[in-house]
């Protein structure tokens, strides 16, 4: 055996060949019980799919549940339901959940209460649960997705891994709401993958990874007395951060950064094996929590770094854990009002505001949303907002395309594994809760008339949505659509 040959034996195992227990057979298989994947499962199970959702965790939401919603609110940034009279408001499913969040006392919506992330994050892992059984949604936690089933291109359902080794689950439709696009990466279909570049379009992309965290036992009023009191920092101190960090922090901060830093205590900046850097900047005061600060701690923003990557992520995981430890230790041991501080929770995932999408029948781009463009498979209307709150556009049209994968039948694509560019455009809550709607609504509907979800009458669709709330356009537009 040639020696290149011997190498190239050793990156691979063959798998024996075994049975795999069906432990469900099923109309609808949801795969990610992330913001979209709930509001999917429960579409499709409140339109007559017998319907199953998977997820790693204990429990659902993602990143409005366990993720601790980690910024932002639960609306995220405006889509046209959200405007009020004579647009509908809220719609459907994601209009009910908002409704019974508050009713629990949950904030984070405007305009009912100011946000409390801890608090709320909770209220909306049990509404969330409570909707998924009132609907009759199976589900499957604490369990990995692993491979799609698939006959040829077709997506027949999905293998899964947990303490009971690997299940299978058949389905006659899978939607994709894994994120990253996992189930339509493993089946073959065509991915774009983040690029640096866009960066310039959104401040966020490429992926902005990273991993939510909070204090308790602050002193806030002996911190702002403290900041208030703070000169500009000096030119040398300034200077000195330039050259040795590649950063300014806050000015109040940088004398306390630069000391520590010089005493061997703290590294405001670290390197993350291969993975580039990681640095941190201001805790933020939680609202509605006395006491309470919170921050987000992740690395660079560069196409290297894929949210796809099981081994990006453990490297991720494992340093910025004990980065945001020793940063509560840094704020604790010299920052005025924080000398009682504790870190008192930290998110049970690394989370991430894009990563890869499928390569769809029609990838929306920020240039749709420059132009307000209109497509004739409209499923919601949305606007996208730089970082800041800066709009970027006009009111465009999501269309039903982008959730379908290019060679790959049986399935579709919701929430952040839709087809985008950047990669952080179709990521905000209230996009994703009404686009896990229209997909769920869409994969019962193709169970329902026995066609694949791209063979799919999108008219019937849309009418379906339209009797849910949604709104696709004003009543000239809806003529225009064939729906008026």
């Amino acid at each position: 055996m040639a020696r290149n040959e011997g190498a190239m034996l050793l990156r691979f195992v063959v798998e024996p060949e075994k049975k795999v227990s069906v432990v469900y057979d099923v109309d609808v298989a949801v795969a990610g019980a992330g913001v979209s994947g709930v509001f999917a499962a429960i579409a499709a199970a409140r339109n007559g799919a017998d319907t199953v959702l998977i997820d790693r965790f204990g429990t659902v939401g993602g990143n409005m549940g366990p993720g601790l919603i980690a910024g932002g609110s639960l609306t995220g940034w405006p889509i046209k339901h959200m405007l009020g009279p004579g647009l509908g408001g809220f719609a459907g499913i994601p209009k009910e959940f908002i409704e019974r969040h508050a009713a629990l006392g949950g904030g984070s919506i405007p305009p009912y209460s100011q946000n409390q992330y801890l608090r709320d994050s909770n209220v909306a892992s049990y509404v969330s649960l409570k909707m998924l059984e009132e609907s009759g949604v199976k589900l499957i936690l604490s369990s990995y997705v692993a491979d799609p089933i698939l006959e040829g291109k077709l997506a027949r359902g999905i293998f899964v891994e947990n303490k009971s080794g690997r299940q299978a689950i058949r389905a006659k439709v899978v939607i994709d709401a894994t994120g990253e696009a996992d189930v339509a990466r493993r089946a073959g279909a065509p991915i774009i993958y983040p690029k640096t570049s866009y960066h310039e379009t959104d401040g966020h992309a490429p992926t902005g990874m990273g991993l939510f965290f909070a204090l308790g036992g602050v002193d806030w009023a002996e911190y702002e007395s403290y900041k208030g009191d703070q000169q500009k920092p000096s030119e040398e101190d300034v200077g000195w951060s330039k050259d040795t960090l590649g950063f300014v922090p806050p000015g109040h901060l940088l004398p306390l950064v630069r000391k520590a830093w010089e005493s061997g205590e703290y590294r405001i900046v670290q390197e993350i094996d291969g993975l580039g850097s990681v640095r941190s900047g201001e805790l933020a005061r939680m609202h509605g929590g006395d006491g309470l600060a919170w921050g987000r701690i992740g690395p660079e923003r560069r196409e290297e770094i894929s949210a796809g990557d099981g081994l990006h992520i453990s490297k991720l995981e494992a340093k910025v854990r004990m980065y945001i430890f020793e940063t509560a230790q840094f704020w604790k041991r010299n920052v005025p009002g924080f000398g009682n501080s504790y870190l008192l929770c930290v998110a049970p995932f690394f989370g991430a505001r894009g990563g890869p999408c499928i390569e769809g029948e029609y990838t929306v781009t920020m240039d749709d949303v420059k132009a307000g463009r209109r497509f004739p498979d409209v499923l919601f209307i949305f606007d996208h907002i730089r970082p800041g709150g800066a709009y970027v556009g006009n009111w465009t049209d999501f269309p039903y395309r982008a959730m379908l994968p290019r060679k790959v039948d049986g399935l579709l694509a919701v929430g952040r594994s839709a087809s985008c560019i950047p990669d952080t455009l179709l990521r905000g809550r209230m996009m994703v809760m009404h686009m896990g709607q229209a997909g769920g609504t869409a994969a019962a509907l193709a169970v329902k008339n026995r066609v694949a979800p791209r063979e799919l009458d999108v008219k019937e669709l849309q009418g379906t949505l339209l009797e849910a709330g949604f709104y696709l356009g004003d009543r000239s537009r809806l003529r225009e659509l064939g729906l008026g």
